[in-house]
């Protein structure tokens, strides 16, 4: 089996938690909402940033709360295609596995 993702010497991750809305309540979470909130980054700081943060072999991580929450998830995914982020994951719970297909395709990210 190919490894989808390598981690190599000489290259960089941004780890991204683009909202702290999840659909779940997990006791060991880290997210709170009384001190995080529940609200999501908007699309316009979103691509500042991954435009601000973008070298060559950089990797991306959407988190969140739960990323696939995001509205705009599929815009975020394609903005960092078009500024070619080696590599870009979701980490998700995974509970909205098919909605995700419905905002993004399994060409789109990584993982």
């Amino acid at each position: 089996m190919k490894p989808t993702i390598l981690f190599k010497k000489n290259t960089r991750s941004v780890f991204f938690h683009i909202t702290t809305k999840c659909n779940l309540s997990c006791k060991h979470c880290y997210i709170d909402p009384d001190q995080h909130g529940s609200g999501s980054v908007p699309l316009e700081e979103i691509i500042q940033w991954l435009t601000y943060l973008k070298k060559n072999n950089t990797d991306l991580v959407l988190l969140g709360g739960e990323p696939t929450l995001h509205p705009d998830l599929s815009e975020v995914v394609k903005t960092a295609r078009k500024l070619e982020y080696r590599s870009i994951t979701i980490d998700t719970n995974g509970y909205l596995f098919h909605d995700i297909l419905n905002q993004v395709t399994p060409l789109d990210v990584d993982f």
